[in-house]
């Protein structure tokens, strides 16, 4: 979209082109320095002058000639935003393996460029974070962009590239001996079973979907699984069970219908010693 303070341009004009000014803007010239639209100066030799225009889709203000601009088309990219995504020639285009020796054999010589000094300073100088938070101050997300991000996010944990609340969430995944976990519960339930020799049978549960109160769907990530066996277990405080009650029913339910699901509650471990003891772990 145009910048409407932008749309106009100050030009020079003569005494002699006065009369066709007037007929092309249709008001009475008095002095020689008038203000136009833009879209007037096409055609003539005002037509390298620049106006502002802001990118649709990060909303960067920047500048464009005149000569470049369409009048019917009032869309605009930046040189950043025009070659993102499918907009990019080389969108879909598998690199190629000299280009991935190519790659790593730079790297291997220069290093990660990111790591240069000379590059941390200019990230610094520039202040990108900076100008990315003024450029996007009060625009939102496009509802395609949401669902990109919710896909791309989704598969990331299928695959076990990302675990839930890791990066930027309040919660972080830690580990023992090789278990994630979130919670002391989790922690304790662990040890409950290294306790009984029982530690090594078990792994960090599946996710599945499954259609909140809301009626909208998400991905349920049950803590824990016993390895080639269809047993899983949840661990929870009675605390946070009845803070989201009616959701933890419904995961309880779903997930109920596919796996042997079993609920384990303030480290009462009672149900845990009566597999243990009939061998069923």
């Amino acid at each position: 979209m145009y910048i409407n303070d932008y749309e106009f341009v100050v030009i020079k004009i003569s005494q002699r082109s006065k009369s066709k000014w007037e007929n092309k803007i249709g008001e009475e010239i008095n002095e020689l320095e008038v203000k136009v639209h833009w879209s007037h100066l096409i055609g003539t030799s005002f037509r390298t002058n620049y106006i502002k225009v802001m990118c649709d889709d990060c909303r960067l203000v920047y500048d464009r000639r005149i000569r470049d601009l369409d009048p019917e088309v009032n869309k605009h990219l930046c040189r950043s935003c025009s070659k993102t995504g499918k907009r990019n020639p080389n969108y879909g285009n598998v690199c190629s393996e000299n280009s991935k020796i190519g790659t790593k054999e730079w790297m291997y010589k220069n290093g990660n460029p990111f790591t240069w000094e000379s590059s941390k300073e200019k990230i610094r100088n520039k202040k990108p974070w900076k100008k990315a938070h003024e450029a996007n101050l009060g625009s939102k997300r496009t509802k395609e962009t949401r669902e990109l991000q919710s896909k791309s996010a989704l598969l990331a944990f299928k695959e076990g590239r990302r675990s839930p609340h890791s990066g930027w969430a309040k919660i972080h995944t830690k580990e023992y001996k090789g278990l994630k976990y979130q919670s002391g519960y989790e922690l304790n339930f662990i040890k409950y079973l290294e306790s009984n020799n029982k530690i090594h049978l078990i792994e960090s549960g599946p996710s599945i979907p499954y259609v909140d109160i809301d009626g909208k769907e998400r991905t349920y990530f049950i803590d824990f699984k016993i390895k080639n066996t269809d047993m899983v277990f949840e661990i929870k405080s009675n605390y946070y069970w009845n803070k989201k009650l009616k959701t933890n029913i419904i995961k309880k339910e779903t997930a109920s219908k596919i796996y042997d699901y079993y609920l384990i509650m303030d480290n009462n471990f009672s149900e845990v010693d009566k597999l243990i003891k009939h061998e069923k772990i």
